[in-house]
């Protein structure tokens, strides 16, 4: 969930034929527009798999049981990290 106080960019995708990542990274050139930033969070809808998850790069992909299917919600995490970094610093 985004922090109260972040800056947020809802986006919404429907195309299916465009895949995670095409989706994602058209949402953060619109961030970027917006704000000037790029982002480095995305929450999505938890219906993506293990390995979607992992395709963002940069940008972390999070599931969120509150964001609707082909919706992006994208922010400045100040924690920064991606979701392979999150996820190799919890089995530490």
């Amino acid at each position: 969930m985004i922090a109260a106080g972040l800056k947020g960019l809802l986006w919404y995708d429907p195309d299916p034929k465009k895949g995670l990542a095409v989706k994602i990274s058209r949402a953060a050139e619109a961030y970027a527009a917006k704000f000037g930033a790029r982002p480095n969070l995305v929450l999505v809808h938890p219906g993506y798999s293990e390995s979607e998850l992992g395709a963002g790069g940069a940008i972390r992909i999070e599931p969120d049981p509150y964001v609707q299917p082909n919706h992006f919600l994208l922010a400045v995490d100040p924690a920064g990290g991606t979701h392979d970094e999150r996820n190799n610093n919890d089995s530490i």
